[in-house]
This record gives structure tokens, sequence and C-alpha cells, in this order.
């Protein structure tokens, strides 16, 4: 869509007020405190629960839209941090070193859209949670102890995505968002040239899985290359996810969307695992199998992503978790293309995928250089067969049945879950 018939609904300066706020898990006392700040100037009731998390309710009404955002990032504090504009982008330097560091878009970004809506719409709800980056832990603290605050809501939506079309609906394997959410809202999405696809993990998925009720969704909000020294926020792009939820709220402010997700056993709490976060869940696949509850309008393929010092094993591999029979996971930590091998096509120019097909880690597509495009991402999948790198000698395959890497040497391929699996796993 045109950004021009986009009007022009946010603050530019109050999103640069936000993204100059540094913030990072384990240490956001100043965006908790500047979110305080901003919320003095607006009609709202405020409550804070004991984990610190921020309840926010504005107007009076039986039912409620509620937005959420997360107040942490992955990005480190430094000593001083500039923001700059280029045209429409806005990135952040560190003038002590003189390079450029991470603007922490994901999840300020988020946090501005939240306090923006709460100043332009009369009646809504909003939640800004607490150290989502390191498992979601504000959003179980919250729908483990204060699940009755979300009764009356409607819906929940979410600016923590990357990207500018995005609308999650399969989030943490769990399809977050029901078929009729979906149905009432495709006009608006395709408004505004969104679409379905799937996320990795985020605290919609631990609202859902907590057994919050009703549809969640995750929307790409205009931060670029998270997670990284590179994140940049687009200025027009967040003009758009800002418009697509604000036509949401003002369009369906009383629509209830009801929905009981199907969650797997693996992904329900237990006191066992309670307050350990998004990591631990990996744990229980051996009790249950794989769950990718993916429909057609949902296809694209988004390896996870983590980022933690690596060990002394291997130069790009990190060992992420363990499964039954002492089979280990990995997350790939590089950021060079890796390169196909094996005898199969491309399904677009028929090539030889071999030395044409790269796999991109960071961005979790695959591109073929005869066709100079990225292959479909509902055909990801079938390609990851022949998909392989070496680390210190040892080869690695990709596993969606294990949501990571997994060593070739104790892995198989199964044809009818369509991926690598481990050579000791019950089905």
């Amino acid at each position: 869509m045109s950004q021009t018939k986009i009007k022009n609904r946010i603050d530019p300066t109050m999103l640069t007020a936000t993204l100059s706020v540094q913030t990072q898990s384990g240490n956001d006392d100043a965006m908790i405190v500047y979110i305080k700040e901003q919320l003095k100037f607006l009609d709202v009731t405020v409550q804070e629960d004991g984990f610190g998390n921020i309840y926010v309710i504005k107007g009076k009404s039986k039912n409620y839209p509620c937005v959420i955002a997360h107040t942490d990032t992955v990005q480190t504090i430094i000593n001083k941090m500039e923001i700059y504009i280029t045209g429409d982008t806005l990135f952040a330097f560190n003038p002590t070193k003189r390079h450029q560091h991470g603007i922490g878009g994901d999840d300020k970004v988020g946090v501005y859209v939240l306090l923006q809506l709460l100043t332009d719409i009369p009646i809504m709800k909003g939640v800004f949670f607490r150290e989502e980056e390191v498992g979601s832990k504000g959003s179980y603290y919250a729908i483990t102890n204060h699940k009755e605050w979300f009764q009356n809501c409607n819906y929940v939506m979410s600016a923590d995505r990357r990207g500018n079309q995005d609308v999650i609906t399969v989030s943490g394997n769990i399809l977050i968002t029901s078929d009729d959410y979906l149905d009432t809202m495709e006009e608006i999405h395709t408004r505004y040239g969104y679409t379905d696809c799937i996320g990795l993990c985020a605290d919609v998925d631990t609202l859902v899985t907590g057994g919050i009720g009703i549809s969640c969704v995750n929307y790409s909000s205009g931060y670029h290359e998270p997670h990284s020294s590179k994140e940049t926020v687009s200025i027009s792009d967040v003009n758009r996810c800002y418009n697509l939820m604000y036509d949401v709220i003002t369009e369906y402010p009383d629509k209830k969307f009801s929905y009981d997700a199907p969650i797997p056993k693996y992904k329900k709490y237990s006191s066992k695992y309670k307050g350990k976060g998004r990591e631990s869940y990996s744990n229980l696949i051996n009790f249950t199998g794989p769950y990718l509850p993916i429909k057609p309008r949902q296809g694209k393929f988004h390896p996870p992503l983590y980022f933690k010092n690596a060990n002394n094993d291997f130069d790009n591999f990190i060992e992420i978790d363990v499964m039954k029979y002492n089979k280990k996971i990995y997350s790939y930590r590089g950021i060079r293309a890796i390169v196909f091998t094996g005898d199969a096509k491309c399904k677009t120019c028929t090539t030889e995928i071999a030395d044409n097909y790269f796999f991109l880690p960071y961005e979790g597509r695959v591109f073929c250089t005869k066709c100079n495009n990225y292959i479909k991402e509902d055909e990801t999948a079938g390609y990851l067969q022949f998909l392989e790198i070496e680390d210190k000698g040892t080869a690695f395959v990709y596993s969606l049945y294990a949501n990571g890497w997994l060593l070739k040497k104790h892995a198989v391929w199964n044809s009818n879950l369509n991926t690598w699996v481990p050579d000791e796993m019950p089905f």
C-alpha cells in the first residue's frame, strides 16, 4: 500500500523520545519511569502488580479492546546513545565507540504505539509487561495471578514484530487467533498490506497458553534487523502499524472475539516449570511430539533466534536444550548465508538447488540465485532436507520438530513430518 494513502496519525517527536530511553532485560527502570510520566498526562487508571507490570484502563465500558507491549529490549545500555534520522529511518549511535548501536525498536516501538493509542482512543485497556525478552516473565506473572483483569477484554493486540506486513497468528507453536478475528479483520489487514504468518515467541502466546480465552495477535511495527547493532526503525512503517491498530479498535470497539486455543501438553503450565520461561517448554516435547497448527493461510517459516554467549564446543552453535535420550538442540548464532546441497530442483526455475539455494539464517528465508528472489515460504520446509552446515567438523541439520538444530549423526529425515527428527524420539 502506498504510504501517501495512509493518514499520518503518529507523533514522530514522541516516537523518538520513546526510542531514546535506554532499557534492557533486568534494567528497565528508566522505561518504567518514562511510561508512568507519560501516563500522568492522560485521563487513565493505572495499576501495578507485584512483578512491576503496568495496567492501564481508559474510559468506562462493559468491555474493552486491549493492547500490550513490553518494556525491555536485548540491547545493552551504554553511557550515551544518540538518535539520528536519515530520510524515513531512525537509528542509534554510540558516540564513544563511534559506531551504530541497536535502537531497541523491539519493543520500544510497541511502548510508543500503546502510549499513542492511549492518547487517541477514548476507551481501551493496555498493559506494559516486563521481562519479555528473557522468557515472557511479565506476561506469565500477569496471566497466572491476574487473569480476571482480562475477562472484559474483547481481544489483545501487540506491536512486537519486525518488518511492516506480518500478522502473527501462530506464535510459540500456538494458534493464538481465531478464524472469526482473521475473517473480520481481513479487510483492514488488506488495507495496510498485512498478511498472516508465523512468529517465534511473544507475550501474546503466553497469554493464550495461560487461558486468556480471547483472540490475540501480533503485528509488524516497523523495526528492522532487531536484536542486532544494525537495528533501525522506519517512521512510515510505525505509522502504518499504528493506523492498522487504530482502525481495528475504532471499527470494532465492542466485538468480543472469544477463543479457546488448542494447547499441546508440553505448552501447558505446571508447577515444575513455573516461572522458568519459554525455553523450558521444549523439555516437554518428548511427552507429546510436535505441534504445528499451521493452516493454509499461514506459511512463513522463521527459525528461532537465541542470543546467548557461545560455549566452547562450537564456533557458531549454542546448546539451548536437551530432549529425551540426551538429544541436544542447538541454536545457530552465525550470520553468513548457508549454501544448500543435494540434487533437488527449484520448483520455480527448475535449477538444481546445490550451490544456487542459500539459507539466510537471520531472516529464516531461502534465496534462489537463479530466480533472484526468495522462494515461497510455504515450500521452505521440504528443502530443509538439503540444508546442512558444519562447525568444527560436526554437521548440523535444522529440525522443525525440535524447533532448533540437531547433530546430523543423531537425526533422521521423517518424510511424514517433512522435517529432521532425533533418531530416538517417540512419535
